[in-house]
């Protein structure tokens, strides 16, 4: 009985287990199902349509919930990204032909993630492509403008908006406020109609209850903005109905944006201030925005730099430019404002982005940033993802601290990735270190903290380590030079000691600083170059000279008696020549070197009482000579070469040792100090002298005419430069005569000797400095 009860339990117990199992199944089923279902809710994308205008090319994304999206540009090849995050592409899984307007083709790709993101990769048929997306609940229009727009561009937030297809029924829609001129207004309702949808607007702002509900708040009215213009100042002054609230901030230093808060600006008074010839302003933009608050923005470009000054008198604003002085930056931030990079768009309303900066700052200096040019517009979008993409972009290998957290939002449009990557890391107070290929951000504390942990560890390692001594040979240095310069790379351990017999340097010291002077050895101990220095030297003289002079007298003899006359009579009674035997002794002075001369004399030599001697003397002469010389000499870099040529006059001196004989120097003194440059150029030192015996002489020694010139010349291997200008001309235009005689005309000749001369000299010296190749 006891057995049977026993196998009886047994079967009761299994079929129980039985049971359950086939209960079960069905539930386990459904919990899939129920975790399948779970996973497969959610939004997807309903709709792709695009539609061309003149004025544009729009896309319309619609969706089952509201869409959330990031988008960037891309320029290789021209695409526009848009990620829509927590949504499915539904039933669009291939390629979209398109080929209207801007697009070619969109590329819908659903990213393998938990977080279900889709891409739409668009591609363009232009780079640099500035677009807007338009905001409903369960919708984006990206619009893209075929004519590039201004600084006014902002996302345009709609709250409500019905498209159809044209053969259902339109219906009313609400939009707010337009936030460009007039102008732009029409076009963006242009940008709305298409052939395949039909958008209808009801704007809130223009219906009488709300025309008259503002006019109830008392809005504040601009009701003008005037330019008034000095030489050195341009105001702009804004004039409203009651206080204004102002806020002013610059875009790179060349743009300068006030914008007021609260204000209306009427429709018909939004032209442009007329702007003629003025100083510091081209062109002034106004535009309209109504969300997240109503403002109009005044942007005036600026044609130079310049800084400026605020000052507001109840309801009159007025902004003073004036002229940049001492390194004043131009972006003076008066009230809350924020010195925003002239190629970052404002793509959320300009109050959420910027926030009253610590201190003024200066202009940001434009950097080389060699990256590939992207455009990306952000909005919340989490900083980690933004990190990746441009990771992405660059083909960087990055690692991203757990500290780095947030959320950014911005608008760049054509800028180079890393110029990007700064401005963002820049924003959220993070930093980047590079090590070999891989690019590390974290927050700066943490990156200083390691880089401080990092060197106490190397300096404890650098004390734990053993010294190593090795003794190194300098070949073309001085031992003692070099080491001066190595000092500076030993550790705080190290010791350096200079053998002078031998020329070497003994040096103790870790393992790695052993390797690093290796190393900086090597670098500095290398052969001078040597310079060869070929001079030409030419020295050209020319001369001229001229004299004529004349000689003549006479005698007259006669017997003795009362009544002698004689040119000059002796006590015997007879009559000769004179004295120093002509009566005019005016010979040609020798200038001119060896003379010539002709005489005669008139009468007869026995008997005759009268005789005349004349005798004329002259000589010319010219000459040219030319002394080329062309010495060589080799010196090394930085080494001082003189080239001399020339002689050394003796004279005496007395002195209580007695009488000596010394010289001085008489001569052609060249001295070149040449210097190679690392480019292979030679800069030279030039002095030149040219020194030679003078007329005056004092006790014995004569006097030393000087010519020097200094100069400073850089010229190319193996480049020839001259100097030449050392001219030395002398002139001489003598007279010699008898006092007024020689005066006399016609006759003066008889009276007067003359000498003439014109010597030219002229120095040129051509200096050609070649580099000595070194064998090494």
């Amino acid at each position: 009985m006891k057995i049977l009860n026993f196998r009886l339990i047994r079967y009761l117990i299994l079929i129980t287990a039985a049971s359950s199992i086939v209960a079960c199944s069905p539930r386990v089923q459904q919990i899939k199902d129920a975790e399948f279902a779970r996973v497969s809710s959610g939004p997807k994308l309903t709709n792709i349509e695009v539609t061309d205008s003149p004025s544009s090319t729009q896309i319309l994304l619609t969706s089952e919930d509201a869409l959330q999206y990031t988008s960037f540009n891309l320029s290789d090849p021209p695409r526009l990204i848009i990620d829509l995050s927590d949504v499915s592409g539904g039933e669009f899984k291939e390629p979209i032909l398109v080929n209207k307007g801007l697009i070619r083709t969109i590329y819908p790709v659903e990213a393998d993630d938990p977080n279900r993101v889709t891409r739409l990769d668009i591609r363009l048929t232009k780079d640099s492509i500035a677009y807007r997306i338009y905001r409903r609940e369960n919708a984006l229009i990206v619009d893209l403008p075929k004519e590039t727009e201004d600084i006014f561009s902002e996302q345009v937030s709609i709250p409500s908006i019905v498209v159809q297809p044209q053969d259902m029924a339109a219906k009313e829609v609400n939009v707010p406020e337009t936030d460009l001129n007039s102008q732009k207004s029409e076009d963006k309702d242009d940008k709305l109609k298409s052939k395949e949808m039909e958008v209808v607007i009801e704007s809130k702002s223009i219906q009488n209850g709300e025309k008259t509900t503002e006019k109830q708040e008392g809005i504040n009215v601009i009701r003008d903005i005037k330019i008034v213009s000095s030489d050195n100042k341009t105001d702009i002054v804004i004039i409203a109905d009651k206080d204004i609230d102002a806020k002013t901030f610059t875009v790179e230093g060349y743009k300068i944006v006030i914008d007021v808060n609260n204000v209306k600006y009427p429709a018909a008074k939004e032209e442009m201030p007329a702007i003629d010839n003025n100083r510091f302003i081209s062109k002034i933009r106004i535009g309209r925005h109504t969300t997240p608050v109503r403002k109009i923005r005044v942007v005036a470009d600026l044609k130079e730099e310049a800084t400026y000054d605020v000052s507001k008198d109840g309801n009159i604003f007025t902004l003073s430019i004036v002229p940049k002085v001492n390194g004043t930056s131009p972006e003076k931030v008066i009230a809350e404002g924020k010195n925003i990079p002239v190629n970052e768009a404002v793509a959320e309303p300009a109050e959420k982005k910027m926030s009253k900066p610590a201190s003024v700052s200066r202009p940001i200096v434009a950097l080389k940033y060699p990256g590939k040019k992207v455009s990306l517009d952000f909005q919340d979008a989490d900083i980690i993802n933004v990190l990746r993409l441009l990771a992405e972009v660059s083909k960087l290998n990055m690692v991203i601290g757990d500290n780095v957290a947030g959320k950014v939002t911005i608008k760049m449009l054509d800028v180079p990735w890393d110029q990007a990557l700064d401005v963002i890391l820049k924003m959220k107070g993070l930093g980047k270190v590079y090590e070999d290929n891989v690019l590390r951000i974290d927050t700066l504390s943490n990156i200083a903290r390691q880089q401080e942990d990092e060197a106490k560890a190397k300096d404890a390692m650098v004390k734990a380590e053993d010294l190593v001594t090795q003794i190194l040979p300098v070949n073309y240095a001085k031992a003692g030079d070099i080491a001066e310069s190595i000092k500076k790379s030993l550790s705080s351990r190290g010791d350096i000691t200079v053998d002078i017999r031998t020329n070497m340097l003994i040096i103790k010291d870790i393992k790695d600083k052993q390797e690093e002077i290796d190393k900086l050895l090597k670098t500095l101990d290398k052969p001078t170059p040597q310079v060869l220095i070929e001079a030409r030297i030419v020295q050209a003289d020319s001369n001229f000279a001229k004299d004529l002079g004349i000689q003549w007298g006479g005698s007259y003899t006669s017997t003795p008696g009362d009544y002698n006359v004689g040119i000059i009579s002796g006590p015997g009674g007879s009559v000769g020549a004179p004295t120093t035997g002509f009566a005019v002794n005016l010979p040609a002075a020798g200038v001119a070197g060896t003379k010539g001369s002709v005489g005669f004399t008139i009468g007869k030599t026995i008997g005759d009482a009268f005789n005349l001697d004349l005798r004329l003397s002259a000589g010319e002469t010219k000459g040219l000579t030319k002394v080329l010389s062309a010495p060589k000499i080799a010196t090394l870099d930085n080494r001082e070469a003189t080239i001399q040529q020339g002689e050394s006059i003796p004279y005496k001196t007395v002195s209580q040792t007695g009488t000596k004989t010394e010289f001085i120097d008489a001569t052609l003194t060249l001295k070149v100090t040449p210097k190679v440059t690392p480019d292979g150029h030679i800069a030279m030192n030039i002095r030149i002298s040219k020194n030679r015996q003078g007329s005056i002489v004092v006790e014995g020694t004569p006097s030393i005419n000087k010519k020097e010139a200094t100069t400073e010349v850089l010229v190319k291997d193996g480049e020839t430069t001259v100097i030449g200008g050392i001219y030395e001309i002398t002139d001489v235009d003598n007279v010699s005569g008898i006092p007024w005689f020689y005066q006399v005309p016609i006759f003066s000749w008889l009276f007067k000797s003359t000498q003439k001369s014109n010597i030219k000299s002229e120095l040129l010296i051509f200096i050609t400095p070649k580099i000595i190749p070194v064998n090494t």
